[in-house]
């Protein structure tokens, strides 16, 4: 829709205005959030999702890193795949709670799988990402 209204954003980008819209942390951007965002942005609505390249290089990193996890090339992380991430997760000194209860939290529709959109506003909610 954005590239129809003459602006095209990258992977980065899309997953950085869905975090910066999705008020309610479901993955998601609803109507509501989406006219939000539209009648408070103004004429700039477009230049705030904008990433300077030092974000958009740590956006491209979590993509990939959530491509190495999707062994079956599926573009979920299952929860078998999924122990694989929390295991590099945990080595890396996050603090997090079980395998289980930390694959709940990052699905956030309950569909028993991860989508990149989730893995990364994950990401992003819990500070292991900053942009």
């Amino acid at each position: 829709m954005t590239y129809d209204l003459g602006y095209k954003l990258t992977e980065g980008e899309v997953l950085a205005a869905i975090q910066k819209m999705d008020k309610n942390g479901d993955g998601k951007i609803n109507c509501e959030e989406f006219s939000v965002w539209w009648k408070e942005g103004g004429d700039s609505r477009f230049s705030q999702l904008d990433l300077d390249a030092e974000a958009e290089k740590k956006l491209a990193a979590a993509i990939d890193n959530f491509k190495y996890y999707d062994t079956d090339m599926s573009g979920f992380i299952d929860h078998q795949e999924f122990k694989a991430v929390y295991e590099s997760l945990k080595s890396k000194g996050s603090k997090l709670g079980s395998c289980d209860d930390t694959m709940k939290e990052l699905d956030s529709d309950g569909d028993g799988k991860i989508s990149l959109c989730e893995y990364v506003c994950w990401l992003l909610r819990s500070k292991v990402l900053e942009i």
